[in-house]
């Protein structure tokens, strides 16, 4: 993940609570990841494109331009009142719904990533 959200810190606890979780209601270590596969991949997505995007537009901006608009922001953000800001999306790993179905997919594009092994690789 690129580092330009700074969220990786963030989602590794993320991914530590929900698999901590799964693994704590089953034995079946196969299935277990298949549902931290299924509940963490459209979040990391997210997150991913959200540093994508953020990088780009880094990229596209020279240092001295960076410069100013951080120091813009910080004045924004020590003297705009916090009512007129933004709320961000509230995401609690604690309580996200663990009981998914990881044979059930979602309809998208028709492209499904999926983690790369089978049942049948851990069995032998």
């Amino acid at each position: 993940m690129p580092p330009y959200v700074g969220q990786g810190t963030s989602a590794a606890m993320e991914d530590a609570v929900i698999l901590t979780r799964l693994l704590e209601n089953t034995d079946d270590l196969y299935l277990a990841f298949r549902k931290f596969d299924k509940i963490r991949r459209p979040r990391i997505r997210e997150i991913f494109g959200y540093a994508n995007k953020s990088g780009d537009m880094r990229r596209e901006k020279g240092p001295w331009a960076l410069w100013a608009q951080e120091k813009m922001l910080s004045w924004v953000f020590a003297y705009v009142p916090e009512k007129w800001m933004a709320t961000s999306t509230e995401y609690n790993a604690f309580t996200v719904p663990i009981d998914v179905d990881p044979d059930k997919e979602k309809k998208r594009s028709g492209v499904f990533i999926s983690m790369g092994w089978n049942k049948s690789d851990d069995e032998s």
